[in-house]
Protein backbone atom coordinates (compact mmCIF):
# COMPACT_ATOMS: atom_id res chain seq x y z
CA UNK A 1 0.00 0.00 0.00
CA UNK A 2 2.94 2.22 0.65
CA UNK A 3 4.39 1.85 -2.73
CA UNK A 4 1.18 2.76 -4.70
CA UNK A 5 0.39 6.02 -2.04
CA UNK A 6 3.65 6.75 -3.21
CA UNK A 7 3.33 6.60 -6.59
CA UNK A 8 -0.28 8.24 -7.11
CA UNK A 9 1.12 10.97 -4.96
CA UNK A 10 4.03 11.46 -7.87
CA UNK A 11 1.72 10.88 -10.44
CA UNK A 12 -0.63 13.23 -9.10
CA UNK A 13 2.66 16.11 -8.25
CA UNK A 14 4.44 15.40 -11.63
CA UNK A 15 1.19 16.02 -13.78
CA UNK A 16 0.64 19.22 -11.73
CA UNK A 17 4.25 20.84 -12.05
CA UNK A 18 4.50 19.46 -15.92
CA UNK A 19 0.87 21.55 -16.60
CA UNK A 20 2.49 24.85 -14.80
CA UNK A 21 4.73 24.72 -17.26
CA UNK A 22 3.57 23.84 -20.06
CA UNK A 23 1.21 26.89 -19.98
CA UNK A 24 4.48 29.24 -19.19
CA UNK A 25 6.12 27.23 -21.58
CA UNK A 26 3.45 28.03 -24.09
CA UNK A 27 3.61 31.87 -23.86
CA UNK A 28 7.20 32.57 -24.64
CA UNK A 29 8.69 32.87 -28.54
CA UNK A 30 10.00 29.24 -28.32
CA UNK A 31 7.24 28.01 -27.07
CA UNK A 32 4.57 29.42 -29.60
CA UNK A 33 7.17 28.05 -32.32
CA UNK A 34 7.06 24.61 -30.81
CA UNK A 35 3.41 24.35 -30.74
CA UNK A 36 3.12 25.75 -34.71
CA UNK A 37 5.39 23.06 -35.27
CA UNK A 38 3.90 20.58 -33.77
CA UNK A 39 0.44 21.57 -35.53
CA UNK A 40 1.89 21.29 -39.01
CA UNK A 41 3.74 18.08 -38.27
CA UNK A 42 0.11 16.42 -36.98
CA UNK A 43 -1.87 17.74 -39.62
CA UNK A 44 1.02 16.37 -42.51
CA UNK A 45 1.07 12.44 -40.28
CA UNK A 46 -3.59 13.11 -40.56
CA UNK A 47 -3.39 14.34 -44.01
CA UNK A 48 -0.97 11.05 -45.21
CA UNK A 49 -3.25 8.69 -43.13
CA UNK A 50 -6.14 10.28 -44.84
CA UNK A 51 -4.87 9.88 -48.05
CA UNK A 52 -4.14 6.01 -47.27
CA UNK A 53 -7.25 5.24 -46.32
CA UNK A 54 -9.09 6.66 -49.47
CA UNK A 55 -6.48 4.79 -51.60
CA UNK A 56 -7.27 1.71 -49.62
CA UNK A 57 -11.15 2.26 -50.13
CA UNK A 58 -10.59 2.39 -54.26
CA UNK A 59 -8.28 -0.19 -54.55
CA UNK A 60 -11.04 -2.42 -52.67
CA UNK A 61 -13.93 -0.83 -54.00
CA UNK A 62 -15.34 -0.34 -50.40
CA UNK A 63 -14.34 0.68 -47.29
CA UNK A 64 -13.31 -1.22 -44.40
CA UNK A 65 -16.11 -1.99 -41.92
CA UNK A 66 -16.14 -0.02 -38.62
CA UNK A 67 -16.64 -0.93 -35.28
CA UNK A 68 -20.02 0.13 -33.78
CA UNK A 69 -19.89 1.49 -30.04
CA UNK A 70 -24.15 0.22 -30.15
CA UNK A 71 -25.08 -3.02 -29.19
CA UNK A 72 -27.28 -4.61 -31.87
CA UNK A 73 -29.93 -6.46 -30.31
CA UNK A 74 -30.02 -10.01 -31.69
CA UNK A 75 -33.18 -11.07 -34.01
CA UNK A 76 -35.68 -13.40 -33.03
CA UNK A 77 -36.59 -16.28 -34.54
CA UNK A 78 -39.72 -17.02 -35.84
Amino acid sequence: MGIFAWMLIRTILFSIVGNSVYKWFSKTKMGIWFDNKMQKIMSTVTKKVETLEIQDDNENGHSAPRRTTKLRKPKRKQ
